[in-house]
């Protein structure tokens, strides 16, 4: 069977994996091993940041990585669930 146009399309649209890096606050390395996927070739992932537990004084850290990363995919838990939980959840 041949593949048309559109599904080439559909097929490349789609990551054809992720990058999950669970944190729990540490943004000195979090900020270092995000400017070194961005100097990489990632066309086919996705990134996902996973703060696990994030306090609230540091949601401004937050908001400064969607400004600085905006195709980094952020997710935020109430508390602290693991690392195991935090991949998961990537």
């Amino acid at each position: 069977m041949a593949l048309d146009s559109r599904s080439v399309e559909t097929v490349t649209s789609v990551p054809l994996y992720s990058v999950v890096i669970p944190t729990l606050g540490n943004h000195d390395i979090l900020w270092q091993t995000l400017d070194h996927l961005q100097r990489t070739d990632l066309s086919a992932a996705e990134v996902i940041v996973v703060y696990n537990g994030l306090p609230e004084d540091q949601r401004k850290t937050e908001r400064s990585l969607a400004e600085r990363f905006p195709s980094v995919r952020l997710v935020v838990t109430p508390e602290p669930y693991g690392i195991a939980r935090a991949y998961n959840l990537g």
